[in-house]
């Protein structure tokens, strides 16, 4: 879990042919809370590499996943194999 905005970093090392599988979530989407709608949040995957050079994998946006319901989300972190990255996951609120 985690609030919108944040951003959560690991830093590890790839073993071969490793993939990052995640099944994000928005609860209550389409609904109102305080007055805003909830569910509108991008859920953001990005690799900074060795180099120093940062790749994004890609975007979940809240607004397209079912409401109550798990999506599921794969990339494929192979091309890093043996070499040290740091992972971001990232939420991010569509004003």
């Amino acid at each position: 879990m985690a609030p919108t905005p944040a951003s959560l970093r690991y830093r590890l090392v790839v073993p071969p042919h490793a993939a990052l599988s995640f099944d994000p979530a928005v609860l209550g989407v389409g609904e109102r809370a305080k007055g805003r709608a909830i569910g509108d949040v991008t859920f953001v995957t990005t690799v900074h590499g060795p180099g120093g050079g940062a790749e994004e994998l890609g975007r979940v946006t809240g607004g397209t996943l079912e409401r109550d319901r798990w999506g599921s989300v794969r990339y494929d972190l192979s091309r890093w194999s043996g070499k040290e990255i740091e992972l971001e996951l990232r939420t991010e609120a569509t004003p």
